[in-house]
């Protein structure tokens, strides 16, 4: 692989760097979007604002939860679990504020790591 000014990068690395810029984007949507005021800093959930985020991997996958952001409440109608973290939490999520494409398919894919 290439980097942007022509220095070739062995594979392993550049995987690395790949998913480290992927971290660092998807992070700053995370932020951008307010998700830490209910999930907290490091995606463990807060008592009263919202549901840990960790292992969300092992029930969603990357298309699901993009539409789960575009449409909270659609998908929650579907989904036992988020009725039940809905009735817990005493709302349920807002949809995501994020118009750019790009940031959201980086945050759903920090969220799923």
């Amino acid at each position: 692989m290439r980097t942007r000014d022509g220095r070739v990068v062995p594979a392993l690395l550049a995987i690395g760097l790949v998913i480290s810029a992927c971290g660092g984007e998807g992070r700053a949507a995370y932020l951008e979007a307010g998700c830490a005021e209910c999930h907290g800093n490091d995606l463990r959930g807060t008592p009263t604002g919202g549901p840990s985020l960790r292992g969300v991997g092992d029930r969603w996958d990357e298309a699901s939860l993009l539409r789960y952001f575009r449409n909270p409440d659609s998908v929650a109608a579907e989904v036992p679990r988020l009725m039940e973290l809905r009735e817990r939490y005493g709302e349920g999520m807002p949809p995501l504020k994020l118009a750019d494409p790009i940031a959201r398919e980086a945050l759903a894919k920090y969220v799923l790591r």
